[in-house]
């Protein structure tokens, strides 16, 4: 085959293949292909659209910057963390070995290895349900099967959640968690979704250092020391082990950040300003405010406390 014509087929099997590809997205990530269970699943979700309607939210991540920022005055803020946020000291146990009186309002947990139902993780969740016992925890509805299969969590504090496809390629994305949403590569994505769905207004960033580029020798950092999940050779490998390449990392990082021009974009359409309020870090999607200015005078506004959902099953 002349070089030419080799090159014209190669152009039109890739069309063809992007089509194919953005056609499955859309297929997948259609709600119409809800098993029932899940669809009763994810309606709960609908008591929680506009619960916190105009008031600040913070998504909170587990990047290294968050060490040296005082969260405590976040206590009666809304609050979304994730996964291993549990072994932040601020969640460590008061002295008479009960829960700690600073517990976050919302917990996601949205990557099915941490609902794989492994021992390693069982321990995970033993350790997050004695330090944050009062949040409501979101999972994917497989993961809810799994929590319910092992008793992980008191099911009445979990809500399930269906993710499809991918937040940077699907072509349309929704925030209703009653609903089914972009499939998203960090859980941060995941907050800011939930955030938007509940009426927060404004959404402020806190920990998304995402400086992984920078650091190609190491792999995941955070705020802690050692791997999220200890024992668990899937996530050791992941975040301490993995020889990916570089390439494969920008590709990835790539990916993440479109997904957060997404995110703005839809945030934009809806007047909910976004703000970085990392320490550092390369998130550069969304205008920098420091935290500290998000905290004054926030005190005065406190009192009232923070309106958690009527949990039920």
């Amino acid at each position: 085959m002349p070089n030419a014509l080799r090159r014209k087929a190669v152009t039109s099997l890739r069309r063809i293949a992007g089509r194919a590809e953005a056609w499955a997205d859309r297929l997948h990530h259609s709600s119409a292909a809800l098993a029932r269970r899940d669809r009763e699943r994810i309606a709960a979700n609908a008591e929680l659209r506009g619960i916190h309607a105009g008031r600040p939210a913070f998504v909170i991540g587990n990047g290294p910057s968050i060490r040296h920022q005082d969260l405590s005055p976040l206590a009666d803020q809304i609050t979304f963390v994730a996964n291993a946020f549990w072994k932040h000291p601020l969640m460590n146990p008061q002295p008479d070995g009960t829960a700690s009186l600073w517990q976050p309002c919302y917990y996601a947990m949205v990557d099915p290895l941490y609902t794989d139902g492994s021992a390693p993780m069982a321990l995970h969740f033993e350790h997050l349900l004695a330090r944050v016992p009062r949040c409501l925890y979101f999972v994917t509805c497989e993961g809810f099967n799994t929590i319910e299969r092992h008793h992980l969590l008191p099911l009445e504090r979990v809500r399930a959640c269906v993710l499809r496809g991918n937040m940077a390629r699907v072509p349309d994305i929704s925030y209703d968690l009653a609903d089914v949403l972009p499939g998203v590569q960090s859980v941060s994505l995941f907050g800011i979704l939930a955030a938007l769905h509940m009426g927060c207004s404004p959404i402020y960033l806190l920990g998304l250092d995402h400086d992984w580029l920078a650091r190609p020798s190491v792999r995941c950092r955070h705020f802690y020391h050692g791997p999220s999940v200890e024992g668990h050779a899937e996530v050791v490998a992941l975040e301490q082990g993995a020889k990916l390449g570089y390439l494969i990392n920008v590709e990835a990082v790539a990916v993440l950040f479109r997904s957060y021009e997404r995110l703005r974009t839809m945030a934009d359409g809806l007047s909910v300003p976004i703000y970085n309020a990392t320490r550092g870090g390369f998130l550069d999607v969304f205008p920098r405010i420091a935290y500290e200015s998000t905290i004054t005078n926030r005190k005065a506004g406190s009192s009232a406390g923070v309106r958690r959902p009527a949990l039920s099953t």
